[in-house]
């Protein structure tokens, strides 16, 4: 399952991001916050790390970046 994750550089967020990585049913997690995130989770071969700013739009490029996500954790 591949999913989308935002807030990762809090506390809560960063915690969801830490257990999405330990589970062996998400096969891959995007992130999109308005900063980077810590080296040590945005090097895990299951995270890409989408710097976003403007989270009221959306680019075509983001989008399809993030199309085939079957869950949003907002």
């Amino acid at each position: 399952m591949k999913i989308i994750i935002t807030g990762v550089t809090g506390f809560i967020g960063g915690q969801v991001l830490q257990e999405a990585i330990s589970d062996s049913e998400i096969t891959h997690i995007y992130t999109l916050s308005r900063s980077p995130i810590a080296e040590s989770l945005s090097s895990n071969p299951k995270v890409t790390s989408i710097i976003h700013t403007d989270f009221s739009v959306y680019s075509p490029e983001v989008l399809t970046q993030l199309r085939g996500a079957e869950a949003c954790i907002w």
